[in-house]
């Protein structure tokens, strides 16, 4: 054959199926990885949702306690007022 390598530079069969179960082996990995970044990334938004819903409670406390010291000011000074007058 004009253009067939050297014998020792020719691939057994051997090393051709090692290198083809090895990248059988590789597909598998991928796709194994693949499966596992996709339930990461729904962990993720899971606990990304959670934080915005426990910001959302945080800031809904923070206001009603302003508005709450704000009455319970409002109602002390209506108080004096009243007593002084």
């Amino acid at each position: 054959m004009p253009n067939s390598p050297p014998a020792s530079e020719r691939v057994s069969p051997e090393s051709i199926l090692a290198v083809l179960r090895r990248l059988h082996e590789i597909k598998e990995d991928v796709t194994e990885i693949k499966v596992l970044a996709k339930e990461t990334n729904g962990r993720i938004r899971e606990l990304e949702l959670w934080r915005a819903r426990v910001q959302g409670a945080m800031i809904t406390t923070r206001v009603l306690w302003m508005v709450g010291g704000g009455i319970v000011t409002g109602l002390i000074i209506g108080l004096a007022n009243a007593r002084w007058t």
